[in-house]
């Protein structure tokens, strides 16, 4: 199996190879000390959790373990603020924190939504860097694996335990679909296993593959690593009291113990493993000191059941996904999603909206009750009478900013922008919108309601809090953070006092012009206080300094360096710029009055702003939980306003029923360039398993083919699908063989990834599965391709009830004429309609009839194409001798017909010719002009 990519399907309905790899098995030395470990840590005896579990916990964690708390300073933050008993909100945050983070809910346990495990690629339109991710995997005895990966811009490690095949299949899609940035195998990986890996990791270009060495995944040191994890999810998460009723070491134990096994070997050698490269490394935190550990917000159990399967060829072939240049000189430096499904299905208002929708993209559920979940709130939001519901949405998803990313910032130090907090206002104050919102039409969707229950009082309170503290308007370089009148009455009258600084300046610097008989400046700069600023004023020469030994003040001489240091009255400080700045009794009463008064102004404000970021930090589970749910809410909002604009209709989904039916189907991408577009109807029970379509080329079997699979693939993830009528059983894979991509460093032919699809299809598909064949057959000859396509029709046919859902496409109309398959009641032979009207041209109705075709009818397409008329017409020579099993006659052009011509006329005139009535001297001329008639035309018309 596989997970969609991150699925596997049910084990009742996967066929599995009989495993191939050698299966590692524990040693008894290894289960003792495994035995030993768990009874020195004392692990609580607590129920197995099933590997297809789906359950999760979200702890916000302190910057390090309790016991290490270690300083979290701002190194950009004033020195002076770091005041003897002042802490910084990370650090109050984790010595005040007063409530639990909630665990999931056991009726959304089993809930892909609680585990969105993203690639975390750029959304479509806007270019943005790949995240980092770190991945570890290793498989233990009886081929139980596990895989975790960290997501460094979310700070959260995602685990998952499955039963790997031989084929490394599981892994293979994890990857493809993670992209992780690095990955971590252990050297106790069997050696096939291993080089089935590296194989799926170096397939795309900048991996940077580690192999760690055998003590990284080891019991031991695993188990401290998990522990240490442990111990830093459960740092915020302690109840106030809960250290007297256990050490902290059982309560971080105990608490883990609900989301993950801690008596799985394999999860605890993989997990230590990842734990410690990651603290080895420093990963996320490589420029913060080293006093900041490395940050885990959340560890989940993702499961791998309850998710369709498509390989990266299907999503390439139904174009899915489909990447490309900005055609803007401007835009050009990203690439973005051109003329794919998602592209057009993408109508998210949030950058985080966006990467859920693509992983609904890229993990279509089988879920029935998810699926029906998202069409509900789907169905709300298109429909006509609730335009302005959909019109409020779209408007206040716009005002939501990344939270999870400002929170993240946040934590680890770094002092968030007035940009940030601004952003902060206008998702707090879009949230509050959004619950009043919903909560009036809360009993329409799961996902409304789920928004009007989990809204916190206090991210409101966090919104009008911003907006009162900041003075965003104030802002300047030299003021990155401005605090709002009225906060605080201290901070007011030092503000005041500093306003009016400039008048009060103003006179002393007249009262010290008085005394000296020079220009002066008094100036005031933060950390030196008041000072009298003497020199090059206002461009007007040097100072002029009063003559000590003259009564006469008009008595002056030109000062020097020495001159203006030893100024009477003043002392002497500092020159800067062409300035000498002093001290006088008048700026050291000053100092005496104002003190640094900026630099206190300062302080102040960013005791505020520290205030300000630990209330953030303790709304921020609240506001990610809701983060969350937006961004599902921007997902089913996205899926109704595309479903609105082009008239989808909601499917009837059904849980283990074969049926796919469709009423009047269309492909959701050719019909925004076909107007108008001509739809057809497709039905799928447990009678008609197998589809044989031929027609004239062109005719449209393969967009047919194509607008099946989409209309199965939207409905499974929860969107609505453009047809007037579908009712569709869950499909657990979808497998298709329509395009291979050629490349010259695969080293592989075109018939040979054709025929690697198709061995997918065959070893892979169940009586669950959609399998689309367009063409398949026509890389090699026509014998072989015929001889191979019915063999692989005929496995799917034998199966009788446990055949997939089959639609196959050829041009090899012997199959039918000649009846090459058995006849099954399960089989239909459709035909793509066309005409030829009394021009002898096609007309292409592009409409499904059941039948049979005789013939491609190229020639039209290749008249169609403008391949020359002499060039079809000798195409139909060459048809109709092979048809009939004669000789092809050579091929002539009006230069060799013309000089056909010539010599039958010069043979004939020979055969005609009596030398005896000629004389000498005429059978030369005669010659002569016989042969001037042999001379090749220079040049023909040739049409």
């Amino acid at each position: 199996g596989m997970l969609a990519r991150i699925g596997t399907p049910a084990p009742s309905a996967v066929v599995v190879a009989e495993m191939s790899v050698e299966e590692s098995q524990m040693s008894e030395s290894e289960h003792s000390e495994w035995s030993d470990v768990e009874q020195r840590v004392r692990l609580p005896k607590q129920r197995r959790l099933s590997s297809l579990s789906c359950v999760e916990v979200e702890s916000v964690t302190s910057a390090g373990t309790v016991e290490s708390r270690p300083p979290l300073t701002d190194l950009r933050q004033h020195s002076s603020v770091r005041r003897k008993g002042m802490r910084t909100p990370q650090e109050a945050v984790r010595m005040d924190a007063g409530e639990d983070l909630p665990m999931a809910s056991p009726e959304r346990a089993g809930d892909p939504r609680a585990v969105p495990v993203t690639p975390y690629t750029a959304v479509s339109g806007v270019s943005e860097q790949v995240q980092e991710i770190v991945m570890a995997y290793h498989i233990g005895p009886r081929s139980a694996a596990c895989v975790a990966f960290y997501l460094v811009e979310e700070a959260e490690i995602c685990v998952s335990t499955f039963t790997e095949s031989s084929e490394c299949d599981s892994i293979k899609c994890l990857i493809n679909d993670v992209q992780p940035t690095e990955l971590l195998l252990s050297s106790q990986l069997h050696s096939d296993a291993a080089q089935r890996t590296r194989e799926a990791a170096e397939s795309v270009d900048g991996w940077r593959i580690h192999v760690n060495s055998t003590s990284n995944f080891d019991v031991k040191s695993g188990t401290l690593k998990v522990l240490e994890l442990a111990e830093q999810l459960d740092a915020l998460a302690r109840l106030p009291g809960r250290d007297r009723l256990m050490d902290r070491e059982m309560s971080a134990r105990v608490r883990l113990s609900h989301v993950i096994d801690l008596t799985d070997a394999t999860l605890v050698k993989v997990l230590g493993a990842l734990y410690g490269h990651l603290q080895a490394n420093r990963i996320g935190v490589e420029l913060e000191s080293e006093a900041v550990p490395v940050v885990v917000n959340s560890l989940r159990m993702f499961a791998l059941d309850k998710l369709c399967r498509l390989s990266e060829d299907t999503y390439r072939s139904l174009q899915i996904f489909q990447r490309g240049v900005h055609p803007s000189m401007v835009k050009a430096s990203g690439d973005r999603e051109m003329g794919s499904l998602f592209g057009t299905m993408n109508a998210c208002k949030t950058k985080t909206g966006g990467k859920l929708l693509r992983s609904w993209f890229l993990r279509p559920s089988t879920d029935v009750e998810l699926i029906r979940d998202r069409q509900a709130g789907v169905g709300y939001l298109a429909a006509p009478e609730n335009g302005e519901d959909l019109k409020s949405v779209r408007m206040y998803l716009s005002k939501l900013t990344d939270v999870k990313r400002l929170l993240r910032k946040a934590r680890t130090a770094a002092r968030l922008k007035p940009q940030d907090w601004s952003r902060v206002e206008g998702s707090c104050a879009a949230l509050g919108q959004l619950h009043a919102l919903m909560s009036r039409r809360s009993g329409s969707a799961s996902i409304f309601e789920s928004l009007a229950a989990t809204f916190d009082s206090r991210i409101p309170k966090l919104g009008s809090t911003v907006e009162r503290y900041c003075e965003f308007a104030a802002v300047t370089d030299e003021r990155p953070w401005v605090v709002k009148p009225y906060v605080d009455d201290r901070l007011d009258g030092m503000k005041a006092a500093y306003n009016s600084l400039p008048e009060v300046l103003t006179e002393v610097a007249q009262a010290e012009m008085r005394d000296l008989q020079i220009p002066v400046d008094v100036i005031y700069r933060p950390l030196l206080g008041f000072l009298v600023k003497v020199g090059n004023r206002f461009g007007q020469g040097p100072p002029r300094i009063i003559d000590p030994s003259s009564t006469d003040p008009s008595v002056t001489h030109t000062s020097s360096t020495a001159d203006v240091t030893q100024i009477d009255g003043l002392v002497y400080h500092f020159a800067s710029d062409g300035y000498s700045h002093y001290k006088s009794a008048r700026t050291t009463a000053l100092d005496r009055t104002y003190g640094d008064i900026y630099s206190d102004i300062v302080d102040v404000e960013s005791t505020v702003l520290d205030e300000l970021t630990r209330q953030f930090l303790q709304v921020g589970p609240a506001l990610c939980t809701l983060a969350t749910l937006c961004d599902e809410l921007d997902c089913v909002q996205s899926l109704a306003l595309i479903a609105r604009e082009n008239e989808f209709c909601r499917p009837e989904v059904l849980d283990k029923q074969r049926i796919i039916s469709i009423v009047d189907g269309r492909h959701p991408l050719v019909e925004l360039t076909t107007s108008p577009f001509v739809v057809n109807s497709t039905h799928f029970d447990s009678e008609t398993r197998t589809q044989i379509v031929t027609g004239a080329n062109a005719s449209g079997k393969s967009v047919y083919l194509k607008q099946v699979a989409l209309i199965v693939f939207l409905t499974q993830i929860g969107s609505f699908v453009p047809a007037a009528e579908a009712t569709i059983g869950v499909v657990d894979q979808i497998f298709t063989r329509i395009m291979s991509q050629e490349s010259a460093t695969n080293q592989l032919s075109i018939f040979l990834m054709d025929l690697q699809q198709v061995t997918q299809a065959v070893r892979g598909a169940t009586s669950e599965s959609l399998v689309i064949l367009d063409e398949f057959g026509k890389g090699t000859c026509e014998v072989d391709g015929i001889a191979i396509l019915c063999a692989v029709c005929e496995e799917f046919m034998h199966r009788n009830e446990a055949s997939p859902a089959l639609i196959v496409s050829t041009h090899f109309h012997e199959i039918a004429r000649r009846r090459l398959l058995p006849q099954s009641p399960y089989t239909e032979y459709k035909i793509m309609q066309t005409l030829v009207n009394d021009d002898g041209n096609m007309v292409y109705l592009f409409q499904i009839q059941d039948g049979t075709a005789t013939t491609s009818s190229a020639k039209f397409t290749a008249s169609a194409a403008g391949l020359p008329c002499f060039l079809l017409d000798r195409a139909d020579e060459v048809g109709r001798c092979f048809a009939n099993g004669t000789a092809i006659p050579p091929y002539q052009t009006e230069v060799s017909i013309a000089r056909e011509a010539q010599n039958h006329d010069i043979v004939t005139e020979f055969l005609d010719f009596d030398a005896d009535s000629y004389g000498g001297a005429n059978v030369r001329q005669w010659l002569l002009n016989v042969r001037a008639k042999c001379a090749m035309p220079t040049q023909s018309a040739r049409t």
